[in-house]
């Protein structure tokens, strides 16, 4: 569970830094140009030491400006995906689909890739350069730091530390930058799984399940 929710993390709980994240001037990062990219990733979360946590590794797919497709391969396979009907989690070991209501992409630290911010108050960006970008910014209650680094033309690193000091590092390597449409975000409920219900039209006081 707490790996679940550290992945959960990355993907959707910094849903506020799009809130408070400034426009930026001018495009920023080596896809500002672009509208798909697909590669993997490797996830480290670090403890207030310095630690390593836990380390996940997957593959995503991302198209501008709101869809995501992220899928966990170590330890645990996962997968969390974002269109325009709802925000799907997908647990291949224990049989589920979780819906949610639609969570914007640009809403996660992943807008970082495309380098353009949407309009906001609540935010100081601290470090600008051709390669790094860097801002304090209001991720829900807490205010944090979070950096984007690109390293060379296809390796972009975000990391973002809490407010309890923990520190997530997730590496993105672009393997291509195809065109990608809505339809590849689509989603079908695989045979044999569970479907659990959890969007607001559903008036959900708790998880209902779908058969």
């Amino acid at each position: 569970m707490k790996l679940h929710c550290s992945i959960l993390k990355f993907v959707v709980t910094s849903l506020a830094l799009v809130a408070c994240v400034a426009p930026l001037a001018a495009p920023w990062g080596e896809l500002a140009n672009d509208s798909s990219a697909q590669g993997s990733f490797v996830q480290v979360i670090f403890d207030e030491n310095g630690t390593p946590l836990s380390k996940t590794t997957g593959e995503f797919r991302a198209l501008r400006p709101s869809y995501i497709d992220w899928r966990t391969d170590r330890p645990e396979r996962q997968r969390y995906l974002i269109n325009d009907e709802a925000f799907w989690q997908q647990d291949e070991e224990l049989g589920i689909v979780i819906k949610r209501d639609t969570l914007s992409a640009a809403n996660t630290p992943l807008r970082f890739i495309w380098g353009d911010m949407a309009a906001g108050s609540d935010v100081t960006v601290i470090e600008m350069t051709d390669t790094t970008l860097g801002v304090d910014a209001m991720i829900g209650t807490a205010l944090q730091r979070v950096i984007a680094e690109w390293k060379g033309q296809n390796t972009l690193a975000i990391s973002s530390v809490d407010a309890l000091g923990q520190r997530t590092v997730v590496t993105l390597t672009i393997d291509t930058r195809e065109s990608l449409s809505p339809r590849d975000f689509s989603f079908e409920l695989p045979p044999a799984f569970d479907l659990y219900d959890e969007t607001s039209s559903r008036g959900l006081i708790g998880e209902e399940l779908i058969r």
